[in-house]
């Protein structure tokens, strides 16, 4: 009797499963993503910055290309001692749905710097918050 509970409860659970609507944030935060991509001709890095539903009240509006300028801006990276020069690429926005049907802000940055990399090369990273 207990394995059928056990049983029947496990498949409730598995067909009970839906798409999560909420963002991984809370109200208050804001979090910070950058990946690097290394190839042989340039180094790519693609920033993403998450604002949760206070601080996008608070701010009112953002402007993507100047956010993605500063964002680039405060990259540090070199290559084999090599200072990187980035550009930013794409500047993108969104405003995804939060909690309590406020708006939640989303700013999407691509930005690449030339490189010629032949062979190991010892690659360096930082950004500094903006």
């Amino acid at each position: 009797m207990i394995r059928k509970v056990l049983a029947l409860t496990l498949l409730g659970m598995l067909l009970s499963t839906g798409a999560a609507l909420a963002h991984p944030l809370g109200n208050f935060s804001v979090n910070h993503y950058d990946g690097l991509h290394v190839y042989p001709d340039r180094v790519a890095v693609t920033s993403v910055v998450d604002i949760a539903e206070i601080p996008t009240l608070q701010e009112g509006s953002f402007d993507p290309t100047r956010e993605c300028a500063a964002l680039t801006g405060s990259l540090r990276s070199t290559v084999d001692g090599k200072t990187l020069a980035f550009q930013v690429l794409t500047a993108g926005i969104e405003h995804p749905t939060g909690q309590g049907n406020l708006a939640t802000t989303r700013i999407t940055c691509s930005s690449t710097a030339p490189v010629e990399i032949t062979g190991m090369v010892a690659l360096t990273s930082l950004c500094t918050a903006v």
